[in-house]
């Protein structure tokens, strides 16, 4: 059985109530100068006939790597004696 790798996280950018305005969004972060992430709209639906889209990014793969955070080592605490 193969192993399956979860993906890169991804985070919720901003909310808005209609498609096109989410688009406009996506499209703004896209076309900045560094373009380093990668940008999505999901559509979440909260009820019958109630939308809202969220504009989610995240960092593309070439940069992930090369911000990965470094986990601090926990210090043990001296006990006086």
């Amino acid at each position: 059985m193969e192993e399956i790798k979860q993906g890169r996280p991804w985070k919720n950018d901003s909310r808005y109530p209609t498609y096109e305005k989410a688009d406009t969004k996506r499209k703004s972060i896209l076309s900045e100068k560094d373009n380093r992430f990668d940008v999505k709209v999901k559509r979440l639906t909260a009820g019958e006939g109630q939308h809202a889209f969220f504009v989610k990014t995240r960092l593309k793969k070439e940069f992930f790597d090369q911000e990965k955070p470094t986990k601090k080592k926990a210090r043990k605490k001296k006990k006086d004696e």
